[in-house]
């Protein structure tokens, strides 16, 4: 079960998600907020399309608390052609975790 698919099951909902995989990758960060806490989490997972994207990431284990976009640095830096994402990509990631930030 992946937490892109089934957010529900993991008590979460997602924020936003900055893909620079393309064709048949994937290279994904992902942040999501807890319903019950309203804490955000991010992830990073890249791939082919064979395994399910974030399916072998356990949460809340394998992902960062977010508390500042700084802390989204290191995942967006693992992303291996972070250059090949288009700016309004970028900004529209940047804005929603801003915007989840605040609260």
């Amino acid at each position: 079960m992946s937490i892109t698919y089934n957010p529900q099951e993991y008590g979460v909902e997602i924020i936003a998600e900055l893909e620079a995989g393309g064709g048949y990758d994937f290279d994904t960060v992902l942040v999501v907020r807890t319903l019950c806490c309203n804490k955000i989490y991010a992830a990073h997972d890249s791939g082919c399309s064979c395994p399910t994207p974030f399916e072998d990431t356990k949460f809340p284990s394998d992902y960062v608390e977010v508390r500042s976009l700084d802390d989204l640095l290191p995942l967006i830096a693992q992303q291996s052609d972070y250059s090949g994402v288009q700016l309004n990509e970028k900004l529209d990631f940047l804005t929603k975790v801003r915007t989840a930030l605040r609260g």
